[in-house]
């Protein structure tokens, strides 16, 4: 079977027949999943990307692997008015519930 090419914007339209014929196609798919993970700052890029080698080689026993961007390091942002407002309703709503369950208990 002819490789299909398929620009990876498939938003546009294609007919289903060439969509299906692209879906049954033997090619690895173009488009792959982007992940986040946290790890510890200590982290460089070469820790990484061995620590997702060993893992999908050793404890998932399979074929896929990651391929690790990059790293970054961002430190939280500090808390403003609005976030403190929000933590209060939130607190709020928690402790109503709290004593609500207390009064229907006794």
């Amino acid at each position: 079977m002819e490789k299909l090419e398929i620009d990876p914007g498939l938003r546009e339209a294609t007919d289903l027949l060439t969509l299906i014929e692209y879906m049954l196609s033997s090619t690895p798919p173009t488009m792959l999943p982007i992940m986040g993970t946290c790890l510890p700052s200590s982290c460089s890029d070469e820790d990484a990307q061995q620590f997702f080698n060993n893992l999908h080689t050793n404890i998932f026993d399979d074929w896929t692997g990651q391929d690790v961007q990059a790293c970054t390091v961002e430190e939280k942002p500090p808390l403003d008015a609005a976030d403190y407002c929000m933590l209060v309703l939130l607190a709020s709503i928690a402790a109503l519930c709290i004593v609500g369950t207390a009064v229907d208990v006794q």
